[in-house]
Formats: structure tokens, C-alpha cells, sequence
């Protein structure tokens, strides 16, 4: 359990579709976004912060702030006693005190324009991979190399599988970037390894697998071996081979009853019904049981009556898998395909086993590539293509199955060792001690690496440039600390207070000037003697900017003549 005292590390990039797991189309990265946030208030931190990520979320307005706490009550362990910042979308530099801001996918290269107006040393930010097969996501990786990012900044890796994919992307685009426009510094881009987590006091629940059984219609000595997870042969595993493998371990083992429990959803009514005819025709003897894995509670009955976990994703949408370490947590070995993530949460032959895949050659996937990129192709429709023509040994995966289910000592050794490893090195409590640690080594690099100049410090990316500069052509003049201003009389006679209630003022209401502060301009100039900026600024207490704000606006409204 984390120290009561410690704050937790970053402030937590809030948009709700990132954390909500209620919906009809549940996905991982919602999921792994839950079970994280789910994680912090587990640790009770002393002060867990949220960076709110728009105005439609704007914790300022009081009905929002409700919002956020009606949902997070509802969806992870928020209780009253939490204590919780909510940064709005505005000030990301709030951050800074918990050391910047952690973004639950890889889209960091706004936040880091967004950080450059404070300066680029400011805080740290942090993103973390989920798919990377989608081109909208390889464009997100891709930026990151023209993204004003610094040492001090990181994208999570969950796997060393992912890490390989973002530095071929960035590593084919530095060299197109350096062929192209003789680009020769490539800039350094910390890229972590952290695996996703689990909070495991879900798994320490103790449910009646009697009871259970008996409530799913499973016999005492049936084996009941389980998928969870999205039922999709297009975007995470292909069904048949599953299928074609329990038919077989069916028929090699006929005085067992084996159950093939689909903890999951379909992504479309079509979808499901291909899936079961496939079942109906390719595994007649295997006794298949479809639950709603959407449903937290049922997806843990099913975790407790099963025996093996068996899942051979074949997917390039996939990139950590969570269900196998869920299903080991669990005590259940698993059964699963040699496949990026897989094979880094899953030791052959210690927590179950993995199964060999292959996939084919570049000159089809670039056919493949090229057809997703002019749009003939939808993403799903290109990840199903690829899984076509990847393959995972199925005679290999009956032979695993079958030892497991004919070697009681082992299954339960196997069940055993799995539960040990997840909960030793993937429990939540495990992995944010790691992004702790993170958060202390970005914060030693930001403090001896940014030392930067004010030039460094202060530069905007070109397409964030304030209207001042980017249009800096399109005025007369500019105003200066040495312009001078002059009360005029008779041009308007409204008082400022009054004035700003036209509607054509108010709009603005949220950025205008401190009507105290206009006040305190407005006794310092008068109608017989010019004064200048410079010397208006001395006479209170305000900044030169505020000065030449108040200035600007009351020139504007007819308040004041300015002589630039």
C-alpha cells in the first residue's frame, strides 16, 4: 500500500469514454483507463489529481464538478473521504505540483503545445500505448517526432513488443525527415516498458464455484475452459481455430465434458451470428455457453468456475492482453498464442502455455496497408485481413490443452504459479510504485536538463502562434510601454461596470481584466496630461501586461485616446 502522504504521481488526464466501461462497446483501453483510476484511489493517496480535459467538463461550473463525482462514484472506488484536485482545462501548469500530466493514450503532442505558453520545462508529460494498429494512431506516434516533447517526457510502453513498433515508426520517419530536409539531430523520446495492472483485491473474493456451476448448468466434473474478452474474429482472435481445436480435444477425450465459456461481446448482430454457426458446425461436441463479459459480476463468476483459460489472439490490434493476466490472477493457467503481449505476462511452461504463431511476408501487407490508406478498407476490415493470413499452431495448442485436463497436478500448479506472478509483478500497487519512480526520474531530468534559454523555453509551435505575432501584419500599430493615453470626455460617459453587462462584452467575461483593476487605470489617467504606459504601471501595482490589456479594451470603448 502506497504512503498515506504521498501525492499521486501526475495529474490524470480526465475525459470520461476514456474510464467508462458501461457501454454497449466496451473496449481494452477503457478497461485498462478503469482498473488504473480504480488504482488510485485503492492506493489512497493523499491527493489524487484530475487534469480535466475540456470545457464541456469545466470543474469551474459547478454542475460539471457534480458530473465527475457522480461518475467516478459510480465507476471506481471514489468515496467522500477522497480527497481529489480538479484542474481545469485551462491551467494545465497545476500540474506541475504533482510533477505534470499522465494522458491514458499516446496523444501527447497538443498537451505539449498547450505546456509551451508556460514553458517547455514546466512539467513533464506522459502518455501510454494501447493499439497501434490504426493509422490514426501511427499519425499520434508518428507527431510525437515534430512535437515540441522533451527529455523529461515519456510514452509508456506496455510491452517490449509495442516499444519495438513506436521506434520503427518514429525510426522510419526520422529517416524520411532526414533524407528530405537534411534533418540531423533525432530527438530523444523516453519510451518506458510498464505493463498494465490489476487491482487484485478483485481476485481475492471468494465465490461459491459450487454454487456457480450450478447456477450456469456446468457438471462437478466438467472442464470448463474460457474466453474473456471481445467475441470478434476481426479484431482480437479468430474463432475457428479455437474452435477446430476443442472439437478435437473433444473427440481425444470423450470421458470428459468440456464447456467453451464466451465471457464477452459481439461487436454487431452479424458478427454473432456467423460466430455461432461456425460453432454449430465446426464444434458440435463442445458444449459452448455465451455471458455478457460487459457485466463485471458475471465476468468474475465465469473467472471462478473455469479451469483453463484459452485465448489464440492473432490480432495486430491487440497489444498487452489483460484477460490472461485476469484469468491468472485467478489461479487458472491459460493457454494462449506467442503474441506480442502475451508472451511477456505468460511464462511457457510456469503459468500455462504459449502457443506458436506466424504471420507472412511485407510484399502482402503492403497491398493491405495501401488499401486501409485510400479508404477501401475500414480499420476493422484491415485488421481482419491481416488475421487471415496469420497463423497459430492449433495441433500444438490441443496438445496443451490436453495435458492440462488429463494432469490435475499440473493445471493446479500451473493455476497456481500464475496467480503468484500476477499478483507479485502486475498488481496496481506494483506498477505505481514503478510510475512513481517514473515520475522522480522525469523530474531529476526536467531539473538538470532544463535549463533552457528564454528563447528555448518560450517557443510555440508554428501552428499555435498567438494572433499578436501570426498576425502581427494587420493592425496600424502596435501598443508599447511608451505609448501615451489620454482621458477623453464626452465619448462615453457609461460606467465600465455597466458597460460590460452588453452582451457584446459579457461573452467575454471569462478573460476581461478585474473590474477592480479598470477602476485603478481609469483614476490614473485624466483629461489634461498624457501619461505613459510605463509610467501608468508604476503608479499600481499591476504587471506591464495587465496595464496594456485594461488599455487596449478601455481605448476600444471609447474610454481613453492612446498615442502609440
Amino acid at each position: 500500500m502506497a504512503d498515506n502522504f504521498k501525492k499521486a504521481p501526475f495529474a490524470t488526464h480526465f475525459f470520461t469514454d476514456a474510464f467508462d466501461i458501461s457501454g454497449e462497446h466496451l473496449m481494452g483501453r477503457q478497461a485498462a483507463g478503469n482498473s488504473y483510476l480504480n488504482a488510485l484511489f485503492n492506493e489512497k493517496y493523499q491527493n489524487i489529481a484530475l487534469y480535466v480535459a475540456s470545457v464541456q467538463e469545466d470543474p469551474r461550473i459547478e454542475s460539471n464538478k457534480i458530473k465527475i463525482i457522480n461518475f467516478l462514484s459510480s465507476s471506481v472506488n471514489y468515496t467522500e473521504e477522497s480527497k481529489i484536485s480538479l484542474i481545469p482545462y485551462t491551467e494545465p501548469k497545476e500540474s506541475e505540483v504533482f510533477g505534470g500530466i499522465f494522458r491514458p493514450d499516446p496523444k501527447l503532442d497538443d498537451l505539449a503545445k498547450h505546456r509551451s505558453y508556460y514553458g517547455h520545462n514546466s512539467y513533464s508529460l506522459v502518455g501510454i500505448t494501447h493499439t497501434t494498429a490504426s493509422h490514426s494512431i501511427m499519425t499520434i506516434i508518428k507527431d510525437m517526432i515534430l512535437a515540441p516533447l522533451m527529455p523529461w517526457d515519456a510514452l509508456i510502453c506496455t510491452s517490449d513488443s509495442v516499444k519495438k513498433t513506436v521506434q520503427e515508426i518514429h525510426s522510419h520517419y526520422f529517416d524520411y525527415l532526414k533524407s528530405r530536409l537534411g534533418i540531423q539531430k533525432e530527438p530523444k523520446i523516453n519510451l518506458p516498458i510498464i505493463p498494465l495492472g490489476i487491482n487484485t483485491d478483485q481476485f481475492e473474493i471468494k465465490k461459491d464455484s459450487n454454487q456457480l456451476k450450478e447456477d450456469y448448468g456446468l457438471g462437478d466434473d466438467d472442464i470448463n475452459i474460457i474466453f474473456v474478452g471481445r467475441i470478434s474474429f476481426h479484431a482480437k482472435a479468430h474463432n475457428i481455430p479455437m474452435f477446430l481445436a476443442l472439437e478435437k480435444l473433444s473427440k481425444d477425450i470423450k470421458d470428459v465434458n468440456i464447456n467453451f465459456i464466451m465471457a464477452g461481446w459481439f461487436p454487431n448482430d452479424a458478427v454473432e451470428e456467423w460466430i455461432k454457426e461456425d460453432a454449430r458446425n465446426i464444434c458440435p461436441s463442445v458444449n459452448l455457453i455465451y455471458v455478457d463479459g460487459r457485466d463485471q459480476e458475471k465476468k468474475f463468476d465465469i473467472l471462478a468456475v473455469g479451469d483453463i483459460f484459452f485465448s489464440l489472439t492473432d490480432n495486430i490490434q491487440e497489444t498487452f492482453g489483460l484477460t490472461p493476466l485476469e484469468a491468472m490472477a485467478s489461479g487458472i493457467p491459460v493457454v494462449v498464442s506467442d503474441w506480442n503481449g502475451y508472451r511477456e505476462t505468460v511464462r511457457d511452461g510456469i503459468d500455462g502455455f504459449r502457443i506458436q504463431t506466424i504471420s507472412f511476408p511485407e510484399s502482402l501487407s503492403k497491398n493491405l496497408a495501401f488499401r486501409h490508406d485510400v479508404g477501401v478498407d475500414t480499420y476493422d476490415r484491415y485488421c481482419g485481413y491481416h488475421s487471415q493470413f496469420t497463423s497459430v499452431d492449433i495441433e500444438e495448442s490441443v496438445d496443451k490443452l490436453k495435458l492440462l485436463i488429463t494432469n490435475n497436478e499440473l493445471r493446479k500448479e500451473l493455476g497456481s504459479n500464475a496467480k503468484k506472478h500476477a499478483f507479485s509483478n502486475f498488481s496496481w500497487s506494483t506498477i505505481l510504485n514503478t510510475y512513481e519512480e517514473l515520475n522522480d526520474e522525469l523530474t531529476k531530468i526536467r531539473k538538470k536538463e532544463g535549463n533552457l534559454t528564454k528563447e528555448e523555453n518560450e517557443r510555440i509551435s508554428s501552428d499555435r502562434l498567438p494572433p499578436s505575432t501570426i498576425f502581427n501584419s494587420y493592425p496600424t500599430k502596435f501598443l508599447s510601454k511608451t505609448s501615451k493615453v489620454i482621458k477623453l470626455e464626452g465619448l462615453n460617459n457609461i460606467d465600465f461596470e455597466r458597460l460590460k453587462e452588453s452582451g457584446g462584452i459579457k461573452f467575454a467575461e471569462i478573460i476581461l481584466p478585474n473590474i477592480n483593476d479598470v477602476k485603478t487605470i481609469l483614476t490614473n489617467i485624466d483629461s489634461e496630461n498624457e501619461i505613459t504606459i510605463n509610467e501608468l504601471q508604476k503608479k499600481t501595482s499591476l504587471t506591464e501586461e495587465e496595464v496594456l490589456n485594461i488599455v487596449t479594451l478601455l481605448s476600444k470603448y471609447g474610454y481613453i485616446s492612446v498615442k502609440v
